[in-house]
């Protein structure tokens, strides 16, 4: 019995070690998936072994006319880290189970390589990439991180065209813009804050309105900024299927009591056009610009204070409603103008 036990312990251990790895592409040799040298565990990944995760942490090619087939495994992610590629060479293919998602990260790109014919991912049994994916609106263009692929998405078939982003701060809390071209198959935004670019948590959830005209959007955020706060929008179509939008910078709105930034006149007349800008503090010369967003918000005039008091003659806005931010060293300051 002694002799035995000696002999099940070391084996489950063995076994204990091999199940459930990480495995990391490190490149240390070459971008080839196929060289075993170039893996943290030693072993080409190839759907043969007990993996949980895949992570990218240089450029990768699968080779030509080759799949990788996880389907039968629990692998559970592919990771592409920041700043780095998988390519797929002509008809490869990488094939995983139900459940397992591809975490394409900001920086990060899926490619597929030149005369790429026959490239698939295939998640669940469903085609989600590549010239060999069958569903309506898979395409084998490159994608672009921060994005994550499941067994419902089509990354190639975007569900929200997003034209404009942008965000004030008041006193004890944030408002937030936003609008859209077309809505397709699509369900909810996630508003997301961050306070170093990086790390998002989420805020709230705002539903779509769907369509393919445009669609303007409104959120304030009960959140008093005190450094520059980060803002983003997740996307979520009703498959599932996510999709990040650039990120936004959000100031401080600093108020200085009786020396608080001038802009005048208000409303402005549109045969002139002649604003001032009045700093009230000298130490902002020079650290200070002004911008000018229309109703849409696009950026419709820009320009740096490198005075006190700065004099800006024939704007040239047609009459509206526009927003003019003040951005310098101790936060920004924003104010409507009207233009008549």
């Amino acid at each position: 019995m002694k002799n035995f036990l000696m002999f099940v312990v070391p084996m489950f251990i063995l076994a204990f070690n091999v199940d459930g790895q990480v495995c990391t592409f490190l490149g240390t040799d070459s971008d080839k998936w196929q060289v075993a040298s170039n893996w943290s565990c030693g072993f080409v990944p190839n759907g043969s072994q007990a993996i949980d995760e895949i992570i990218i942490s240089a450029d990768v090619t699968i080779p030509n006319n080759t799949t990788y087939n996880f389907s039968s495994t629990s692998i559970a992610k592919i990771t592409i880290q920041s700043g780095n590629t998988l390519t797929f060479g002509s008809n490869s293919k990488l094939i995983l189970p139900s459940g397992a998602e591809i975490d394409v990260q900001s920086g990060a790109l899926l490619e597929a390589g030149n005369n790429s014919s026959g490239t698939l991912i295939e998640i669940g049994g469903n085609g989600v990439w590549g010239r060999g994916c069958e569903s309506d609106g898979c395409t084998n263009s490159d994608l672009n991180g921060p994005l994550v692929i499941d067994e419902n998405s089509i990354p190639g078939k975007l569900p929200v065209e997003l034209i404009s982003f942008s965000g004030e701060s008041y006193n004890d809390y944030v408002e937030l813009e936003w609008a859209t071209a077309s809505e397709e198959n699509f369900n909810f935004f996630t508003v997301e804050r961050s306070l170093n670019g990086i790390d998002f948590t989420s805020v709230n959830d705002v539903y779509g309105k769907g369509g393919s005209r445009i669609n303007y959007y409104s959120y304030t955020d009960e959140y008093s900024v005190k450094q520059t706060t980060y803002y983003r929008l997740k996307a979520t179509d009703y498959d599932g299927f996510i999709e990040y939008h650039p990120i936004i910078a959000v100031y401080p709105d600093v108020q200085y009591g009786s020396q608080e930034i001038a802009v005048y006149p208000n409303p402005l007349n549109d045969f002139n056009n002649r604003l001032i800008i009045d700093l009230k503090d000298n130490n902002l010369a020079g650290s200070a610009s002004m911008a000018v967003f229309n109703s849409s918000g696009q950026l419709v005039f820009e320009q740096g204070l490198n005075e006190r008091v700065t004099v800006i003659n024939n704007l040239n806005l047609n009459p509206g409603i526009y927003v003019a931010k003040i951005q310098h060293e101790k936060g920004q300051f924003t104010t409507k103008l009207a233009v008549e």
